[in-house]
Formats: C-alpha cells, structure tokens, sequence
C-alpha cells in the first residue's frame, strides 16, 4: 500500500472542478480586469456564507477549479472573529495564502489581524484545522508567489495592478 504524504492528514482536497476548462480559462481572464476584479470582491460575501454553510465544501468558484478554504482570524482592533474566503496554494506540509486584495493598492485586513495574532483556523472540506501563521519574505516568499501565478495568472495581474508588496503566509496546521 502506498504511503499517503503527510500533508493529505491535515489538508483534505477541496477542488472539485479543473483549472484547465474553457469556463475556468474565460473565468480567469475576466478575473484579470478591474472590471472583472470589482465583480469577483462583490461575490466575496455570497461566497463567504456558502463555504460556511457547507463547512468549506462548496463555493461560488469551484466549478472553475479555485482552490479555495475559509480563513479564521481574530480581528486584532475589534477582537471579533473575521472569517475571509481566500485562494490557497498547497506547498507540502503548509498552506500559502496571498494578501492580494484583487489588486486593490491597500493590503486586506486578515494580514494585519494574522500578524498580531498568528493563531488561526482554516475551515477546508468540513473540517476545521487550527494553523499558525508565518509570515514568508525574499526569495522564498518571490518563489512561492510564483507557484501562486502557475496556478491563477490572475496573481501576476494583482501584483502589478497594486504597485505593492504582497504579503504572503505559510499556514502550518498545529
């Protein structure tokens, strides 16, 4: 019987469509203007309840392939539980998330609320996995980054739409 690796015990497959068909093609490149971008943060919030009625099962996105889970964090102001629906990159044992924001020139809140309290949850096909957060910079997080444009183009566009740093966490599960 072959070994499972490692990382399938903490992070369970949530793609259930593919990255490679003509509607996730055209997806992506609408995705890849303003005007596409301004659509994709309006569906955020319809996105965000169907993950969390579904336990990170299903999403608005998954017959284009997106990889997708929920992120919980806790708001470092306001102390609030934030819960965002991010895109993910698997690397081995930890998960990447980019603070892309759709190309928007400010940074998303969840960075700043994972780097005051990098304690956290992902919420990925039912399940809920508590992870900690490291916050990833030079050429690892250059390297990893471009893992995160293989997978969706649309992270080269942001990148360079918003004329800033992107910031980019590993998530280990703990």
């Amino acid at each position: 019987m072959e070994e499972q690796p490692r990382h399938q015990e903490f992070w369970p497959e949530t793609q259930w469509g593919r990255l490679d068909t003509p509607l996730s093609r055209a997806a992506i490149a609408i995705g890849c203007t303003r005007a596409g971008a301004w659509v994709l943060r309006r569906c955020v919030g319809l996105d965000r309840q169907i993950l969390l009625r579904t336990q990170g099962k299903r999403t608005v996105f998954g017959p284009i392939g997106m990889p997708l889970l929920l992120l919980v964090t806790t708001g470092r102001k306001s102390g609030r539980t934030v819960i965002t629906p991010l895109c993910y990159v698997r690397d081995h044992e930890r998960i990447l998330v980019a603070g892309s924001n759709f190309g928007q020139v400010q940074e998303p809140h969840w960075t700043a609320n994972l780097r005051a309290r990098p304690k956290a949850q992902v919420i990925m096909a039912g399940r809920s996995i508590s992870v900690y957060a490291t916050e990833l910079t030079g050429d690892e997080k250059a390297r990893l980054y471009g893992r995160f444009i293989d997978t969706l183009r649309v992270f080269a566009v942001y990148r360079d739409r918003s004329r800033r740093e992107i910031p980019m966490f590993s998530l280990e599960a703990r």
